[in-house]
């Protein structure tokens, strides 16, 4: 079972996706911080879309655009790490998914804050590279959250099928 004292000024939100669109309307441009991959590019273009999607549902800003997201404040601190790259945001290796694990928990603690890190992605295989990542910052009191998939159905997708990540998804579809 996951549990902090931690108040959430002590929080960093990680987003492990395919980048994020810095200069957004809707986005945070403050608090917000990130790691070059060499093999994604820049943490601060997202390739697809899908990353700034994904922290547009966290964090959009409560302004007089577009949406606002579950913390909408501008206050949360956010790192991005960049995993995919290209317009389709495919696939990644599991050592990338991997070291963007560790360079978030090593972005939080630098800041002297623990890390949720945010994984909107699933492949059908589990990977023990990945799941030495993910059980090596849960016991440092990191919370791993993902995707629990597109499929509608029991498929397990990883990694939110490891036994330290905490698997989400939606429970219905709004019209």
């Amino acid at each position: 079972r996951f549990k902090t004292t931690a108040s959430p000024g002590n929080v960093m939100v990680c987003i492990i996706d395919s980048g994020y669109q810095l200069l957004h309307v809707d986005l945070p441009s403050t608090n917000v911080t990130g790691t070059f991959n060499a093999g994604s590019g820049n943490w601060y273009e997202d390739s697809c879309g899908h990353g700034s999607h994904v922290t547009g549902t966290i964090a959009a800003l409560d302004n007089t655009e577009g949406v606002v997201g579950v913390n909408g404040d501008g206050n949360l601190s956010i790192h991005v790490q960049k995993v995919f790259d290209g317009a389709a945001c495919g696939w990644s290796y599991a050592s990338d998914l991997a070291a963007a694990v560790d360079n978030c928990t090593a972005a939080a603690a630098a800041q002297g804050k623990w890390a949720v890190v945010s994984m909107s992605l699933g492949g059908g295989t589990p990977s023990a590279t990945e799941e030495a990542a993910f059980t090596a910052a849960t016991a440092a009191g990191h919370l791993m959250v993902a995707a629990a998939g597109n499929a509608g159905d029991t498929t397990t997708s990883y990694p939110a099928g490891h036994a330290t990540v905490r698997s989400v998804g939606a429970v219905r579809r709004e019209e």
